[in-house]
């Protein structure tokens, strides 16, 4: 039962770390994200009067 404890904790660890890294690309992406946005309808604008 010990081994699954180290290794429940240690997949938690994992996620929290996952799940911050997460969190903090898309607070750091959240204005380059409607920058991304705002291309690609203007491409996909592009391509449908082309």
């Amino acid at each position: 039962m010990q081994c699954w404890a180290r290794l429940e904790s240690t997949i938690l660890t994992e996620i929290m770390l996952i799940w911050e890294l997460l969190v903090a690309n898309i607070s750091g992406c959240a204005a380059s994200a409607s920058l991304i946005l705002v291309i690609l309808t203007s491409s996909r604008a592009s391509l449908v009067t082309n």
